[in-house]
């Protein structure tokens, strides 16, 4: 959830609980509130989503398992995802996603396509 978007030429003092994101295409930062099991939960194989959008999930996805995803077509509605992966490898966290938010998907080594 964005909270707060500020120039590049400011200073930032992060609360507990927030996470600087830097974007940039737009040049532009953005302020985020973020939990802690989301924010670290990488450094003991945790994966976890809390009302994560679709494109969060796909650079979460790609950033944490190193590939490369491409889609096909584009949800039907807005994603609100949330879910815990501890130490789960790829293919059953598509499948879980799949289930929830109806789309297919092929893996072909470092490459994933998800079609909508």
């Amino acid at each position: 959830m964005k909270i707060q978007t500020k120039a590049l030429d400011e200073s930032y003092i992060l609360e507990p609980g927030q996470q600087l994101q830097y974007i940039p295409t737009e040049k532009e930062i953005k302020i985020l509130k973020v939990t802690t099991e989301t924010a670290i939960g990488w450094k003991d194989g945790l994966l976890s989503f809390k009302n994560a959008g679709f494109s969060e999930v796909v650079e979460s996805l790609e950033r944490w398992y190193g590939v490369n995803i491409q889609v096909s077509g584009k949800p039907s509605k807005a994603w609100k995802l949330s879910g815990r992966y501890e130490n789960q490898n790829l293919d059953l966290v598509l499948d879980r996603m799949s289930f929830i938010e109806n789309f297919n998907y092929d893996i072909n080594k470092k490459n994933i396509h998800l079609k909508f």
